[in-house]
């Protein structure tokens, strides 16, 4: 049986583990956190989020697990009977109440109602442009001949051209010389 608390929060250190854009965010102290028990390498923990962050699917699989009695819910019986109310109204609506929802989990409107929509979470992802094409050994063949058959005749240089740089040789390690 997986395991299920709500509480105050005891301090502001607890992250929001629901949906984006409210995950990561820091669950503030006093605040009301609903916590699911994970095994994660043999250890045990609470994975927090804000009560707000709930979503009707939550509420469904958490009702189901309890079999719709929801004062059997660890922790609900330590908080205000304000809260308690709150909490038990949310169980029998499946959703929880708007005003209950945190800012951090309300996503920003664009004004655009084509990014507005549910996929505006989704990434979009940029065509990448192609590398120019590798330049072949052949294309330098093919200038060195357009080369040969531009210069002029018998290697004369035209007015203000220069000469081809010529290669340099490697330079060549002798052996130390013996001494005899």
């Amino acid at each position: 049986m997986t395991g299920y608390r709500v509480e105050y929060a005891s301090s502001g250190r607890a992250k929001c583990n629901g949906r984006k854009p409210c995950q990561g965010t820091a669950i503030s102290k006093g605040q009301i956190r609903f916590g699911t028990w994970v095994n994660i390498h043999e250890k045990g923990s609470f994975k927090w989020r804000h009560w707000g962050c709930l979503t009707p699917s939550v509420l469904q699989n958490v009702s189901n697990e309890l079999e719709g009695k929801i004062d059997e819910l660890d922790g609900i019986e330590e908080l205000e009977s304000a809260d308690q109310e709150k909490i038990k109204k949310a169980f029998q609506d499946g959703q929880v109440d708007p005003g209950d929802v945190p800012p951090t989990a309300v996503a920003e409107k664009t004004g655009n109602p084509a990014e507005d929509d549910d996929d505006a979470d989704k990434k979009e992802t940029k065509k990448r442009k192609r590398a120019p094409a590798k330049k072949a050994k052949a294309n330098a063949k093919t200038n060195a001949e357009n080369l040969d058959q531009t210069s002029p005749p018998d290697g004369q240089l035209a007015d203000g051209e220069k000469a081809p740089k010529k290669k340099k040789s490697k330079a060549v390690k002798k052996p130390p010389a013996s001494s005899d």
